[in-house]
C-alpha cells in the first residue's frame, strides 16, 4: 500500500491506481474492501501467461509493470521470461 502526499491509497507506488483516500476513508476499509484491492487479490482476474501461470498464487507478476507495458493491471507481465506449463504443453 502506498500513500500519496494527497492522501491517494494506492496499491503501489508504481501503479498509479487510486483505491481511495486517507481523508475520506480507514486505510483498513479500503486495503480489505475497495474494489480495486479486491481485484487485485483475486488472482482468476489475471490474464495472459499471468491468468495461466502454475504460480500465479505465489508470485503474481508485477502489477504496475502489466499495467505501464500494456495498459491493465490484470495484463501479462510481457518481460516474464518464464513459459508457464499450460502455454507450453498447449503450444505443443
Amino acid at each position: 500500500m502506498f500513500i500519496s502526499y494527497l492522501g491517494d491509497i494506492h496499491p503501489s507506488g508504481f501503479l498509479p491506481i487510486s483505491a481511495g483516500n486517507v481523508r475520506q476513508d480507514l486505510r483498513a476499509d479500503i486495503c480489505r474492501n475497495s474494489p480495486l484491492f479486491v481485484a487485485l487479490r483475486d488472482t482468476c482476474n489475471l490474464k495472459g501467461r499471468c491468468g495461466v501461470c502454475e504460480f500465479r498464487e505465489i508470485c503474481g507478476g508485477s502489477r504496475a509493470r502489466a499495467y505501464a507495458l500494456a495498459g491493465s493491471a490484470f495484463a501479462e507481465k510481457t518481460c516474464c521470461v518464464y513459459q508457464p506449463k499450460a502455454v507450453v504443453s498447449f503450444a505443443a
